[in-house]
């Protein structure tokens, strides 16, 4: 055996390097999948807060402009939104207040005002599994008579005389209700009652 061969003999039986190979190649797709897993967490999250916001920003417009504030309501809704965190035009966030909405299941209908917030997320750790990508949450209040409730039913809040009572069919929570929701409850007293 020359002595070239005798080289290429331990090098290649020589095993004592491959663990470390082995586990930077590994990590790095450990580490990928770990930051996909927290920031799919932190998207929850903040999806959480879009819809929140998009619900009381459609209260807010639909109880304005059942008080007569025809003009003012889209203000009021992106006003809305933007205490809480998503304001129209800041950080590629879009705020749309339309009356009547669009599309989906009261689209056309006069006594509805449709809020949607479009906020951008960006991948941090998992950027080399996935691109940007928007979430979004879209939020159908409409007005009645007095009372202005969400459409499917959710909750209700006073525009003028007696309080209604709020009747819940389904709820993802016992109560979620957010800030600026929770200050429309209770500017006039309001009864809850279970269906």
């Amino acid at each position: 055996m020359s002595k070239s061969q005798a080289f290429l003999y331990r090098f290649y039986s020589d095993h004592s390097g491959a663990i470390a190979v082995f586990t930077a190649l590994s990590l790095t797709a450990l580490v990928g999948f770990a930051g996909l897993g927290v920031e799919a967490a932190q998207w929850y999250t903040t999806k959480r807060a879009i819809q929140a916001a998009a619900d009381d920003a459609a209260l807010s417009a639909a109880v304005a402009y059942g008080q007569g504030n025809t003009s003012g309501y889209v203000t009021d809704g992106k006003s809305v939104a933007g205490s809480n965190g998503f304001v129209d035009g800041a950080n590629n966030v879009s705020v749309s207040v339309v009356k009547p909405p669009q599309s989906g299941a009261y689209a056309n209908n006069n006594s509805a005002i449709q809020v949607t917030i479009v906020a951008p997320a960006k991948p941090i750790l998992s950027a080399m599994f996935i691109s940007d990508f928007n979430i979004s949450g879209t939020s159908v209040a409409i007005i009645n008579g007095r009372a202005a409730f969400f459409a499917p039913e959710m909750a209700m809040v006073p525009l003028s005389g007696r309080p209604p009572t709020i009747r819940m069919r389904s709820m993802p929570s016992p109560l979620a209700m957010h800030k600026s929701s929770a200050r429309a409850f209770t500017a006039e007293a309001v009864t809850f009652a279970a269906i």
